[in-house]
């Protein structure tokens, strides 16, 4: 649940308004699984988007501390400002550095996608064709003969546009909803991406963690 009295167990800053509802989509999607234990958190958006979680991610969780066990930082790597300095594994231990010297010393998580929330939902086809009204083999021909090809890791160098061009091959209109719709979804099992398994990595910690609540 993202609502609640007294202290809850995570709190999420995230990107934008479209990656609330993805993030918030899943959550109660793998809280759904087995073996998953209930579980309170709060989500809250940066108002300067992928550069403010970069910059301010500290600043913004640190009144938190107290009354949240864990936080949690979600960016994109592309729009963040930091593509040409450092890597995304370095966008997110920097991150993730400033969080633990704020209040949140062995509780915090820092998530850069890399390079985008769309790449979540391409991952995996099943659900995508489903939601698009067409096939496998549909998703994978539109994708090639727009330039769209995955590398050897299956990783498309532009999830957004990629996205972008199902929605417009299949004429459907853009919507976070439709994003969080599939990310509500998604199998857990399927989708390889490593922001994706680190975020359901750390939720499940979260969830069955001893850790005292915060004082």
């Amino acid at each position: 649940m993202s609502a609640g009295c007294g202290t809850r167990d995570l709190a999420i800053l995230v990107a934008d308004d479209t990656m609330r509802l993805v993030v918030s989509a899943g959550i109660e999607n793998w809280l759904t699984k087995p073996g998953v234990s209930p579980m309170t958190y709060s989500l809250l958006t940066s108002p300067t988007k992928d550069a403010g979680v970069l910059l301010r991610a500290h600043e913004t969780l640190r009144p938190l501390c107290r009354t949240h066990r864990f936080a949690a930082a979600v960016f994109d790597y592309h729009g963040c400002g930091a593509e040409h300095q450092l890597t995304t594994e370095q966008a997110a231990a920097r991150v993730q550095a400033l969080m633990e010297q704020n209040g949140w010393r062995n509780r915090a998580k820092a998530i850069c996608i890399d390079p985008e929330l769309e790449r979540w939902v391409i991952c995996t086809h099943a659900r995508l064709e489903k939601e698009l009204g067409q096939s496998s083999r549909w998703v994978r021909t539109t994708l090639a003969s727009a330039g769209y090809d995955p590398d050897k890791e299956g990783k498309l160098a532009d999830p957004k546009s990629a996205w972008e061009e199902l929605l417009r091959k299949a004429r459907k209109r853009k919507s976070a909803a439709l994003l969080a719709n599939l990310a509500s979804r998604l199998p857990l099992e399927r989708c390889l991406d490593p922001a994706f398994q680190e975020l359901a990595q750390f939720i499940k910690q979260c969830a069955d963690s001893p850790l005292p609540h915060p004082q």
